[in-house]
């Protein structure tokens, strides 16, 4: 555990706090999926938009450490 913290520079609660965050964008893009899936005509592309802002902060963190 201690390495995973020391390899990512986080602290325990930072990475809690960043693993719950993922959590409950999971859990969103989750019911924009099932919401989707029954109703195809809405929600068209909330999906792919967030999934590609979420690559995009993980793209910046990269390149922030380096």
């Amino acid at each position: 555990m201690i390495k995973h913290l020391q390899e990512t520079n986080m602290s325990y609660f930072d990475h809690w706090y960043r693993a719950m965050k993922f959590a409950v964008w999971s859990g969103r893009m989750y019911l924009v999926c099932i919401f989707h899936a029954a109703f195809p005509w809405i929600l068209q592309d909330t999906f792919s938009r967030n999934v590609l802002k979420l690559a995009e902060q993980f793209e910046e963190e990269k390149n922030a450490e380096y």
